[in-house]
């Protein structure tokens, strides 16, 4: 086995691979495989994504007697010295043969380089192999997030949200800065870079809450790449309520931290979401806590 840095000529080869590796994982512990890849060409796009963004790098593992990629891990530069990781993956076939930690040790060498404050990930609870793998790598855990998909029907949340206080509506590109100020606000870095990424590729996802011309909350999307950042738990619950009224019957997912905001749980299960699966973010160096009161949903990269 060897390793190298990826190349956007992998992306067809190292697709199949990881559809086929997060899937089989998936069924095994009765997650449904939509979840993550669902298709091979869902894959592709997103290590498209990837490989095109300027803050992005990945190392490919390969066979030796081949030369054919077995597996890849992917580096995103966040700002201000963080940086997460993710998609992991290995070809079930080559499993149990090191290649997660070549990829892993070659990845973190790279990250380290930079001079990087912050590593961190989202490691799925139910996989004690990478779990156990990412901890003799660094890697703590720092919070256990559960992961909620559905639409959420507003008749059953626990909150009542006035429609006069919050004013609900998609993310525009003059509020990338001033959402990028409230997640420094919450979390004492700016994320600027990121959100205007997002907000790039995906501009029908990233929404806004704002109650007397003051931002309140913002999302990047309410998917497992999304991130969304508010002042408080109503902002937060008025913020999503409010999408899933602009769209109805939409599936959305969110990662709740379920330590620091227990009613969030409690709201999302009365409103109607379901729990898919329990997630550890785990981190290397600093992990900044987010600011009393506020709130922070993370994406599938922490």
């Amino acid at each position: 086995m060897e390793v190298r840095a990826s190349a956007v000529e992998d992306v067809k080869a190292l697709g199949p691979i990881m559809q086929r590796a997060y899937t089989e994982f998936n069924l095994s512990v009765g997650i449904p495989p939509s979840v993550d890849f669902e298709t091979v060409e869902i894959a592709e796009e997103i290590l498209h994504r990837i490989f095109l963004s300027p803050k992005s790098c990945g190392i490919t593992a390969l066979d030796k007697a081949s030369g054919r990629p077995i597996g890849a891990a992917f580096l995103h530069f966040v700002g201000e010295s963080l940086q997460q990781i993710g998609p992991v993956f290995v070809d079930p076939a080559h499993s149990k043969k090191g290649v997660g930690k070549a990829i892993m040790s070659a990845l973190i060498e790279r990250a380290n380089a930079t001079n990087a404050k912050s590593i961190s990930l989202v490691q799925i609870a139910a996989n004690t192999k990478s779990f156990s793998l990412y901890a003799k790598l660094g890697f703590r855990p720092i919070e256990c997030v559960t992961y909620f998909q559905g639409s959420m029907n507003e008749k059953l949340c626990t909150w009542e949200i006035k429609n006069e206080e919050f004013k609900v509506w998609p993310m525009e590109d003059s509020d990338v800065r001033l959402c990028s100020e409230l997640h420094r606000s919450v979390f004492g870095h700016e994320r600027e870079t990121d959100i205007h990424e997002m907000f790039n590729v995906f501009p029908a996802d990233a929404w806004v809450a704002v109650k007397d011309d003051i931002l309140q909350a913002y999302t990047t999307g309410f998917s497992f790449e999304g991130h969304s950042i508010a002042i408080s738990e109503v902002a937060f619950a008025a913020l999503f309520q409010g999408v899933c009224h602009q769209k109805p019957n939409h599936s959305m997912s969110i990662y709740i931290p379920a330590r620091i905001y227990p009613f969030l749980i409690e709201w999302a299960l009365k409103g109607g979401l379901q729990i898919i699966r329990q997630c550890w973010v785990m981190a290397i160096g600093q992990h900044q806590t987010p600011l009393p009161g506020s709130i922070w949903l993370p994406n599938i990269l922490g």
